[in-house]
């Protein structure tokens, strides 16, 4: 379950032993890395200024090949998540919301090289992250 859907459930939090929470929303006081992890559920980590493609590669968008969506991750947000505790996380997930992107072209033009970044920080040894 996407980390909104549990605070919209006003703290019910469903047993944490069938459940798997997918962490977006590191801007969101209430749903920041150390609180979700604490709780116990294993997390999937998307962290939207680190994984989401769909935003700008650099800045200033004016820059860009292609209008799509603000803010911006650059490559080297989609590489360092070393601050992410390890123990705490089942895998990293890349995001990209395809709906504003008019051609094929837009895509791969938004997904690489991040996707390899994300990649790389998800199997990489952490002692190999630098």
């Amino acid at each position: 379950a996407w980390d909104d859907t549990f605070v919209s459930l006003r703290g019910y939090w469903p047993d944490n032993r069938r459940t798997v929470l997918v962490w977006w929303r590191d801007w969101a006081h209430e749903a920041k890395y150390d609180r979700v992890t604490r709780i116990g559920y294993p997390v999937i980590a998307a962290p939207t200024h680190h994984c989401y493609l769909d935003f700008y590669q650099m800045e200033p968008h004016r820059d860009s090949l292609y209008e799509v969506q603000s803010p911006t991750v650059t490559l080297k947000n989609s590489w360092d998540l070393r601050s992410l505790e390890r123990r705490s996380i089942m895998g990293l997930q890349g995001l990209l919301w395809t709906e504003t992107m008019r051609t094929w072209d837009v895509v791969e033009y938004q997904l690489f090289p991040r996707a390899v970044a994300i990649a790389e920080a998800a199997w990489l040894p952490q002692e190999h992250l630098d």
